[in-house]
């Protein structure tokens, strides 16, 4: 209008350079949380699987030396070199009914693991021996009725079942056979198509006297084992009595044998064991030798009074480290600072290894 001024109001918002300007910033903010995720997903994966190798690991340790420890136990008898066995099998025909050795170690598959996928560079372990815990003294033989006689007051229908194997060791020796009957006071041996493998003598070799002790008998074999999609696992069979009829006392059908496999952890890669030998009587372990190869000399695993077992542990799930891994395994393998030794993993998994050593104490001496 006539005789008013002004001016012209200026233009308010973000130059296209400002626009861009904060596009980047917001883009360096996003990317910089999302690689805060990324670190803290993969550091939590890398903590959940060293979580889970470390407890693998103290479980299989656990239940090895548990069952080393105990191997080779016969009562007063020294080591299982004492024995005699009145099975049908007789000794070396059969992991189940070979008791010649109270250990066993095999640097891979035995004859009879080939459904069982066993895993091929790791060994095979073997351990035999009487369960003390049910025990009967043995008061009387009835050689002629093969029968051992036990007036201690228990029942014995509630520590043995037909079927059975079993040892009756003194100090001076012992024979492993197979119940075919048990009653409140007595066990029976006699050669009877009732039971599998069945025994040989209606009277056994060893003759034992009063005084003698019967105990069950257990061999336990570990091994690792795939189970398909790169799945492994530290796998156990152990010796059993599958009843087919009747009952304690009774002679129904029943068969010993090794029980199918059961997992005792999953993530075990390999196992490795070397055999701790004393060359010098003093109960201490002189030297360490690896396992004798199938079919050779195996006085070693008689000999030896300790046992080394090294574990290769992986993780359950892959893509947790940013590379693969290098290891030593076994653990006693000659490894450098340089990387001379080390085995390349071919994933990215998690590997670690444990490693441990035990005594047999039932072989040492006084």
């Amino acid at each position: 209008m006539p005789g008013e001024t002004g001016s012209l109001k200026a233009q308010d918002g973000m130059t296209l350079v400002e626009v861009m300007i904060a596009m980047v910033l917001g883009l360096l903010v996003l990317m910089a949380i999302v690689q805060i995720f990324v670190g803290q997903r993969q550091t939590f994966a890398l903590a959940e699987a060293t979580n889970q190798v470390q407890e693998t690991g103290r479980i299989a340790m656990e239940f090895l030396s548990r069952a080393g420890r105990n191997t080779d136990y016969w009562g007063c008898l020294q080591d299982a070199s004492g024995l005699e066995s009145n099975l049908n099998a007789g000794n070396g025909q059969s992991v189940a009914f070979d008791f010649s050795h109270g250990l066993g170690v095999y640097s891979g598959p035995m004859d009879d693991m080939d459904d069982l996928n066993p895993v091929a560079d790791s060994h095979v372990l073997v351990f035999r021996g009487a369960e003390g815990g049910d025990s009967a003294r043995v008061d009387a033989t009835a050689s002629n009725s093969g029968g051992l006689r036990s007036d201690s007051g228990r029942d014995l229908t509630r520590y043995f079942k037909p079927g059975d194997l079993m040892v009756v060791a003194d100090c001076g020796g012992g024979e492993i056979f197979q119940a075919t009957s048990v009653q409140q006071h007595q066990v029976r041996h006699q050669p009877s198509a009732n039971v599998t493998p069945g025994n040989r003598n209606n009277q056994l070799q060893t003759d034992p006297g009063a005084g003698a002790r019967m105990m069950g008998v257990s061999t336990q074999r570990f091994f690792v084992a795939e189970h398909g999609e790169g799945r492994y696992s530290l796998m156990i069979q152990e010796i059993r009595g599958t009843t087919t009829g009747g009952g304690p006392g009774g002679g129904g059908g029943t068969t010993a044998e090794l029980g199918p496999p059961r997992e005792v952890v999953s993530g075990v890669r390999a196992m490795r064991v070397r055999l701790g030998l004393d060359t010098d009587g003093d109960n201490a372990v002189d030297a360490w030798e690896a396992p004798p190869a199938q079919g050779g000399d195996e006085s070693a695993l008689d000999e030896a009074i300790g046992l080394r077992i090294s574990l290769l542990v992986r993780s359950p799930g892959g893509e947790v480290t940013e590379e693969p891994q290098s290891y030593c395994f076994p653990a006693w393998r000659d490894c450098t600072d340089s990387g001379e030794g080390l085995v390349s993993a071919q994933d990215r998994h998690l590997y670690r290894v444990y490693s441990t050593s035990m005594t047999i104490r039932n072989r040492l001496t006084e």
